[in-house]
């Protein structure tokens, strides 16, 4: 499957990627797990620290794709720069975090939805991940202040 790729930051140019989905949904781990993290917020919202960080982040449903940064980043999800496009809020998405490892990136892989559907959002969680994808992310924010929880 060949996808054009929407870049928010260079709006009219057009990539393409080169892009299995289905073994990447064979490889697909169970949920994302938090441990020894206490909720501080008081509606219990809260299931992991947020982490100040922009990563390159590529979004894709079965036909289309979206490339965005993010602002920060939880194990559980992320907040995006850009707001999603309408078609992607109902639908089930494939989710791309890169992460600059040294000279090299790694691409870590999710399983996840927009948050906040049926209106646009810039929001997103994941739900599942491609193996050690979720250690890698944490790996990420090994030397991040978490962000505060105001009221």
């Amino acid at each position: 499957m060949r996808l054009k790729l929407v870049d928010s930051e260079n709006v009219g140019i057009e990539t393409t990627l080169s892009y299995q989905q289905d073994p990447l949904r064979q490889m697909l781990s169970s949920p994302i797990k938090m441990e020894d993290y206490t909720d501080p917020t008081p509606q219990g919202r809260r299931i992991a620290p947020r982490f100040t960080i922009e990563l390159e982040v590529i979004i894709l449903t079965q036909t289309k794709s979206f490339r965005t940064r993010s602002i920060n980043v939880s194990a559980s999800g992320a907040l995006l720069k850009d707001e999603l496009p309408e078609e992607f809020m109902t639908t089930s998405l494939d989710i791309i975090i890169v992460r600059q490892a040294g000279e090299s990136k790694k691409r870590l892989l999710f399983r996840g939805k927009a948050v906040g559907g049926p209106s646009r959002s810039c929001r997103i969680t994941f739900q599942a991940c491609v193996k050690d994808s979720d250690s890698e992310l944490k790996e990420t924010f090994r030397d991040l202040e978490p962000l505060p929880f105001i009221s």
